[in-house]
């Protein structure tokens, strides 16, 4: 096997694919920006497309922590349009 790491140790991007469950948050996160007609896609995007995540980590997370993702989306999309 050939070691991808360049100098210093450090992997170039090429050399580290996105998950399947990282692409299809980066996907929703677009989507998100699009629905709130935003032209940027910013961290709210990300934090709205994590939450709805169904797969991966992050409902094992919430569901530990007690969290409700539809509470959290309404949180995040109620500050956001705070400081829009």
């Amino acid at each position: 096997m050939v070691d991808p790491r360049q100098a210093h140790g450090r992997f170039p991007a090429a050399a580290l694919p996105y998950t399947a469950v990282a692409k299809k948050i980066l996907e929703v996160a677009f989507r998100e920006a699009l629905a709130l007609t935003d032209s940027q896609i910013g961290t709210e995007h990300v934090a709205l497309a994590i939450i709805s995540a169904r797969r991966g980590l992050v409902p094992d997370i919430l569901s530990a922590v007690g969290a409700s993702p539809a509470a959290l989306r309404t949180g995040v999309v109620n500050r956001y349009r705070q400081a829009s």
